[in-house]
């Protein structure tokens, strides 16, 4: 119904002929095989379609790139945006799961219209939030989960089934080693590195698992002076560090600014505009750490 403004893949292709064949299911494929291209391909043979993601800045990105390559306008719920009456809406969960708690203008009602809903990383749809919010779009036959992850059957049965429920069985899927093979994507390099420090013992008779982690991880100077090391080495490049305690984030932002070499933390406690922009100039290597 709309005409697509970029070329798919080879995989991409068959990925969204089976989709089109199967009207609903999960596409597993690994990180940079482009789901969300795919997932704007099957949504443009449709005339009402909701996109659900678990984060706000996720919600913009997305936005925008369906309007790049549908060329057309489309909805945001979250975001701070309310566009409950668009035909094609990029949305939150967290947007909707509040939507449906207050039964805002008939969750159940305005969630009917759509005949397409997709699921962005929906391995998250084992949380209640998530999995709570599903049956209201229940006029939707062609629904689409998007992962690289799915649970196991044998070791999650029950978030497995969940996933069975809200969108069917898994109906394509590509490994990373097939992206590699393909030369979309470069095989990762890992290097694990041990550091090793003298245990002070009379702070560790008195702390809990929390307090360990503050102690010899989150607040340790001789650990994050590590870190540091590492990143110096690759200043003249494009680094990222994956933390997942902001107190640790802080803690690091201090070391490189003591020695002159500045970084920038991204939390969601700072506004969507501003995660954006900073994305972008990282994209763009405006800034490197």
């Amino acid at each position: 119904k709309y005409k697509l403004k970029f070329k798919l893949r080879d995989y991409q292709k068959e990925a969204l002929k089976k989709a089109l064949k199967k009207g609903r299911g999960i596409l597993n494929l690994a990180t940079n095989a482009g789901k969300t291209e795919i997932a704007i391909a099957i949504a443009s043979h449709f005339n009402k379609v909701v996109f659900i993601v678990h984060r706000a800045t996720l919600a913009k990105q997305t936005q925008e790139r369906f309007q790049d390559r549908l060329g057309i306008d489309i909805g945001l719920i979250g975001a701070g945006k309310k566009d409950y009456d668009a035909d094609f809406v990029v949305a939150t969960v967290q947007s909707l799961h509040n939507m449906q708690k207050k039964d805002f203008r008939g969750f159940s009602d305005w969630a009917y219209k759509y005949e397409a809903v997709f699921w962005d990383e929906v391995h998250h749809l084992k949380s209640d939030s998530w999995f709570k919010i599903h049956p209201a779009f229940r006029q939707a036959w062609y629904r689409y989960g998007l992962s690289a992850t799915i649970p196991s059957k044998k070791s999650e049965g029950l978030n497995f089934m969940k996933l069975m429920a809200a969108t069917g069985p898994v109906i394509y899927k590509l490994e990373q080693k097939k992206l590699v093979e393909k030369g979309y994507s470069t095989e990762p390099v890992i290097y694990p590195l041990v550091f090793k420090h003298e245990k002070d013992l009379d702070k560790q008779y008195f702390l809990d698992y929390a307090g360990v982690v503050k102690y010899y991880i989150n607040t340790n100077p001789e650990r994050n002076g590590f870190i540091y090391d590492i990143v110096r080495h690759f200043r003249s490049k494009n680094v990222v560090i994956l933390l997942n305690k902001i107190e640790h984030a802080n803690e690091i932002k201090q070391v490189f600014e003591r020695n002159n070499l500045k970084v920038h933390v991204l939390t969601g406690r700072q506004s969507s505009d501003k995660r954006m922009k900073i994305l972008e100039q990282f994209k763009k290597t405006k800034i490197k750490r």
